[in-house]
């Protein structure tokens, strides 16, 4: 089928997952020359922006199922990227830190993956980009209504 029937190309949530796709794809690409993954990518940039986060916090704030953050701290671990610790004051909570290594490869990455979006959505104008972050923010920002 050569051609998107107009029910598929209309549809909001068709349009967002080609979106996704197409940046999704680019970004993979950009993280793999470095080996990192994008939900490791997701969790090294909440740790760059706190100095230490408790578990829970990254699976709430990422949306990720605990057993998934535990296997992708598992893997940051191994890589010497992040440290992981059981929390003094509660031990079963797991408090997780950016290691320094970790910290300088983030800032590597973070160039990678905007570069990589930017190419992605080369064909938006900057206004274009403008409203879509305007938009994607309205939609996922909770309302005083709910």
């Amino acid at each position: 089928m050569s051609e998107i029937p107009s029910l598929l190309s209309q549809s909001p949530l068709f349009q967002l997952e080609k979106l996704r796709k197409t940046t999704r794809d680019a970004v993979e690409e950009a993280l793999s020359a470095k080996d990192v993954t994008l939900r490791e990518y997701w969790v090294l940039t909440c740790l760059a922006s706190a100095p230490t986060t408790q578990q829970a916090e990254l699976t709430e704030a990422l949306g990720i199922d605990p057993s998934d953050i535990v296997r992708i701290l598992d893997k940051l671990v191994r890589k010497g990227l992040v440290t992981r610790q059981r929390a003094p004051e509660d031990r079963r909570r797991q408090v997780v830190a950016l290691k320094k290594t970790g910290r300088k490869l983030h800032k590597k990455l973070a160039n990678k993956v905007t570069e990589a979006e930017k190419t992605a959505l080369d064909d938006s104008s900057k206004k274009q980009l403008k409203q879509l972050r305007k938009m994607s923010k309205a939609v996922l920002t909770p309302t005083d209504d709910e």
